[in-house]
């Protein structure tokens, strides 16, 4: 499909072949790529109960996920220390499912799908970033993200964005980054929620941001996304690492990140024609009170370490 060549048996069925051969498939109908699309769904939370709201949104995804063709990737982190065991195992058998014994107290989100993208690196050729508690209104939008993804170096997933109360009325409605930016040229609105990437451009932007760990790694992804290599906002992200007291660590993670994916991403980016509906859940995550400690301890370039497998760990006792 990406370069409308005649569809060929010989060449359709090296798809299924996988490992190196996969390369050279050729197919003219973007369902024959849904073996191909994997999408990561890492989940960590207190109290991992499965009496949550939040819980509960992150079983109805995994079969929402499937029933769209996706491949489904579920990541359990688990804090083992603190008394925690895996829930999420035995829920759904059509999900590819790992789990991790969690040690430190940060946003693992993006990181932890970096971790298992690269363990599960010759299955996968479009990668997805879907928040679990939320719905499409174009229901061709996995179909729309394979095109897209193959055109497009990054996609967002969605136009507009519906925040919903937890009685499903409308709470507050925005338009995602990429279509704000393509109005105004600075990419307000909705930076998260929703990504694809191919894998040929997840490994040259050096994999997702993950560094960021009270948040906003989707906030750098989406300034990396529309930055031409003369980057103009390079200058801005850098009064918001130093001026920031909430995120003390930006200056050292994210800003380094951008400049170097802006490279590779070259202004490549579009967004799909959908609306994007975001169901209330509890927040077990503090942003804020992380950020605060990090501004005690003090915060550098050397205060996370990564292992082989990609892993993040705070390295500061503090």
């Amino acid at each position: 499909y990406r370069q409308g060549v005649p569809k060929d048996p010989r060449r359709l069925a090296l798809c299924k072949l996988g490992n190196s051969l996969k390369k050279n498939c050729l197919t003219t109908d973007m369902a024959e790529s849904l073996d191909y699309v994997y999408a990561f769904n890492p989940y960590y939370s207190y109290p991992n109960t499965e009496d949550s709201i939040r819980f509960m949104h992150h079983v109805n995804a995994q079969d929402y996920l499937l029933s769209f063709g996706a491949k489904c990737v579920v990541v359990e982190g688990i804090y083992a220390k603190d008394g925690q065991t895996a829930k999420l195992k035995e829920y759904n058998r059509g999900c590819q499912y790992f789990s991790v014994e969690l040690e430190d107290y940060m946003y693992y989100r993006e990181n932890l799908v970096n971790v298992y993208a690269n363990k599960l690196i010759d299955e996968w050729e479009v990668l997805l970033l879907i928040d679990s508690h939320q719905v499409f209104s174009n229901q061709y939008w996995l179909l729309d993200t394979i095109w897209a993804t193959a055109h497009y170096k990054s996609v967002q997933l969605f136009d507009n964005f519906v925040k919903l109360n937890d009685d499903n009325s409308t709470r507050a409605i925005n338009r995602g980054s990429l279509s704000h930016y393509e109005k105004v040229k600075y990419p307000k609105g909705n930076a998260g929620n929703a990504w694809a990437l191919e894998k040929e451009v997840w490994t040259n932007i050096n994999y997702l941001p993950d560094k960021c760990i009270t948040g906003l790694c989707d906030t750098c992804l989406a300034y990396a996304a529309v930055s031409s290599p003369a980057v103009p906002f390079e200058e801005d992200m850098f009064k918001w690492g130093a001026n920031s007291s909430n995120d003390p660590y930006l200056l050292y993670s994210i800003v380094p990140w951008i400049r170097d994916a802006k490279k590779h991403l070259n202004g490549s980016q579009t967004y799909l024609k959908t609306t994007l509906y975001h169901f209330e859940h509890e927040h077990h995550f503090n942003w804020s009170s992380l950020g605060h400690a990090i501004d005690k301890c003090g915060y550098d370039a050397d205060s996370l370490a990564r292992d082989e497998t990609l892993f993040l760990r705070l390295t500061s006792p503090c």
